[in-house]
């Protein structure tokens, strides 16, 4: 990957967001992201890395994240940042889990608020039940007496505002979120693992789906009702027949006044992943956002 730096900033920052020219290229090798993500990603990846480019600055998130997760690691005793390499399918299948307290999973996540507020990601219960799998693994193999209890994510708010949590008590009330994962039972992490490399084995024989619209982050098109002349919607709704239908209803109030004239203003539905977030978008011809600059995800571990 070409890392470009149009600002000249210091050549430590360049250095410290400038990934492993060799990390993630090996065919063999299965990261629990890699795992997760769909396989045209992976595929992609592993094609064009050489090709790939992105600039210092859209990397200041990466870098946040990176500075977090190792002073963390440095004031954490124990079993921190454990990386476990666990043979499966003709894969290597490679999880670094942040920190296990006790019995507990912890992963550590930078993240947004705006994030915080959309909800639990199925991605991070995906994420945490494989190390769970690992760990389990691990243990069998040492023929240890160990088993995973529960699992929990600590999320760092990055731009959490104290302003906005004293005047609104939905908004995250610190900058530390903790939230307790679900733990599945070892037939559905087992399940869920063969299930996943089997995906993958199959791409890396050529046989690559496309991602599905779930996995692109897919928003379906929304028709806003908007009084002529004003710039908020009265209404957002999923289909124009619902729209038509709510104008309809609405032509007068309670005491018989002409409400409108109505508009129905069309939001096109996107693709989020596609349009902002995956770094190979420039790469997949399925893309219909291809030349479009691409945006950070929040940091994730193997």
């Amino acid at each position: 990957m070409i890392i470009t730096n149009p600002n000249g900033l210091p050549q430590s920052i360049v250095d410290a967001v400038t990934p492993d020219q060799t990390r993630g290229l090996d065919p063999n090798r299965l990261s629990i992201t890699d795992l997760i993500n769909p396989p045209l990603m992976r595929i992609l990846r592993q094609r064009h890395w050489h090709e790939m480019s992105e600039t210092v600055d859209s990397r200041v998130w990466l870098l946040l994240g990176i500075a977090v997760h190792e002073f963390l690691d440095r004031h954490t005793p124990g079993a921190s940042e454990v990386k476990f390499e666990i043979p499966i399918n003709g894969f290597t299948l490679v999880g670094v889990i942040d920190l296990v307290d006790g019995s507990t999973i912890i992963d550590y996540k930078v993240t947004s608020v705006f994030s915080f507020l959309l909800g639990e990601k199925i991605e991070w219960e995906q994420q945490l039940n494989c190390y769970a799998y690992l760990l389990r693994k691990k243990a069998e193999q040492d023929a240890a007496d160990f088993t995973v209890s529960g699992l929990k994510i600590v999320a760092i708010l990055k731009d959490h505002k104290p302003s906005l949590a004293l005047r609104d008590h939905e908004y995250p009330q610190s900058a530390f979120y903790q939230k307790h994962i679900r733990l599945w039972s070892p037939e559905e992490q087992d399940q869920f693992i063969e299930d996943r490399v089997e995906i993958h084995r199959r791409a890396a024989m050529g046989v690559i789906e496309k991602c599905t619209d779930k996995e692109k982050y897919h928003k379906e098109d929304t028709y806003a009702v908007k009084v002529v002349g004003q710039v908020k919607a009265k209404r957002v709704l999923s289909s124009m027949a619902e729209a038509e239908q709510w104008i309809a209803e609405h032509q007068k109030d309670a005491k018989g006044k002409v409400l409108g004239p109505y508009d129905i203003e069309v939001r096109l539905g996107e693709d989020t992943r596609c349009m902002k977030f995956c770094a190979v978008r420039n790469f997949c011809e399925y893309n219909r956002y291809l030349g479009m600059k691409a945006e950070d995800e929040d940091v994730g571990d193997d």
